[in-house]
């Protein structure tokens, strides 16, 4: 049979506000992560720091 989906929930206003502002505090703060903001890091950062890491290690197994 079908059941009302939010039959069941019971939340109070305070849980509500105190997740709302939750919310717009991480919103809010987001530019300020590094990594969430607007000095994401792109694809090809990060490319280039994994061909980096792989020819330093080739030139380590060389060596041995």
């Amino acid at each position: 049979m079908y059941r009302h989906a939010y039959r069941n929930f019971v939340a109070s206003r305070r849980a509500f506000l105190r997740q709302s502002a939750a919310l717009a505090g991480i919103t809010a703060a987001a530019p300020l992560i590094p990594g969430l903001g607007a000095g994401r890091l792109s694809a090809a950062d990060g490319a280039a720091y994994a061909n980096e890491l792989w020819a330093k290690t080739k030139e380590g197994l060389k060596g041995d």
